[in-house]
């Protein structure tokens, strides 16, 4: 009994100090009204200074098994294409490709023509979103654009920026690059964000193109490597295979008997030697389309789903909106500012008060 009497009175005393608190913030209502009035002033003059944004989307889809499998297994291991056994595209590492370092460095080195200028894209979305004033380039680094078309080729600040664009494309608060996976349907999408219609679709296109390349690259580098030793070495034995058999003609040509002995010895060499060569390029051939058809069945195909074109969602500034959280977040505010004068004058006034 007396456990639930000490909670009972401890939830009491709270409710008491919010009421005490609560009521002293309307006992000083006009605080709340101008605090109330600044927030939504602000936020309201805020998004009025925000562009237009354009926004693209594109959503694709990628074959979900790769690889071959069954009896071919045991002759792909034979040529060192590993055991053939296929596997399922991880949607997730596609999507992680879409916004890795490498690959968006190459995008935004890439060269484009927006709005009437030709440049780098990573120029363009300094241009598009003014970060030469909001991210005081100037000052930060002493240049404001990008030089070079390769990451070998710019100097180490040029880097420095670089590296911050890339981050501002893909972390920054506002993102302007998104990704998303369906489970469901297996489809894949990113949408971007950008001021500028011409950037938006280029950074798209140049997105999907170059995502798609790059996955393909890494997903089959191996058995084209392996395709293109067998073409190598198929070439090298036919080429030998067609030099004996010229040998050989000349010889007999040269030769209008064969009485001798060393004639017939040569001619018996030069004839185990020609089939010696055709079965070794017949059975190079045979491995040569085995790789190319494990490398045909290992290429991830992409399709588009949805191709972005003009004229591109607009997204336009809310004022009203942003005014009407703004009269929320600044009443909260204005409460916790009286709050808190009200717990400082409490504290103030007992700790100037003599003892009972």
């Amino acid at each position: 009994m007396q456990t639930s009497s000490v909670k009972e009175v401890s939830i009491r005393d709270m409710i008491l100090v919010v009421r005490s608190y609560l009521l002293n913030g309307l006992r000083r209502w006009p605080w709340l009204v101008l605090g109330a009035l600044i927030g939504a002033g602000w936020m309201a003059w805020s998004a009025s200074q925000q562009d237009i944004i354009y926004e693209a989307k594109t959503t694709f889809v990628v074959n979900k098994s790769e690889g071959g499998g069954g009896g071919l297994s045991t002759v792909l291991g034979q040529i060192g294409l590993g055991g053939g056994g296929g596997g399922v595209t991880n949607f997730y590492r596609v999507m992680n490709y879409a916004t890795s370092r490498q690959l968006v460095y190459e995008l935004l080195l890439d060269s484009a023509r927006v709005d009437g200028q030709d440049d780098l894209l990573a120029n363009h979305l300094i241009v598009a979103f003014n970060l030469e004033e909001k991210l005081k380039l100037e000052e930060m680094y002493g240049f404001t654009r990008l030089t070079a078309n390769t990451i070998e080729a710019l100097p180490i600040k040029e880097r420095s920026l670089l590296k911050m664009l890339y981050g501002f494309l893909v972390t920054d608060k506002t993102v302007p690059l998104r990704k998303s996976i369906d489970e469901v349907t297996d489809m894949l999408s990113f949408i971007l964000q950008t001021p500028s219609e011409d950037l938006t679709l280029v950074l798209t296109e140049g997105l999907y193109e170059a995502l798609e390349e790059t996955y393909t690259r890494e997903r089959t580098g191996q058995s084209k490597l392996t395709v293109n030793n067998l073409e190598a070495k198929a070439d090298s034995i036919l080429k030998e295979l067609t030099r004996t058999e010229y040998t050989l003609a000349n010889f007999n040509d040269t030769r209008l008997s064969l009485a001798s002995q060393r004639d017939q010895l040569r001619t018996v060499q030069l004839n185990r030697k020609i089939q010696i060569l055709t079965v070794a390029y017949g059975e190079m051939v045979r491995n040569l389309e085995t790789a190319k058809f494990s490398l045909s069945n290992m290429t991830p195909y992409f399709q588009q789903v949805e191709i972005p074109f003009r004229p591109l969602r607009k997204i336009y500034p809310n004022p009203p909106y942003q005014g009407a959280l703004g009269l929320v977040y600044g009443t909260i505010a204005a409460l916790l500012l009286v709050s808190m004068v009200h717990f400082y004058q409490q504290a103030m006034a007992e700790s100037s008060s003599p003892p009972a």
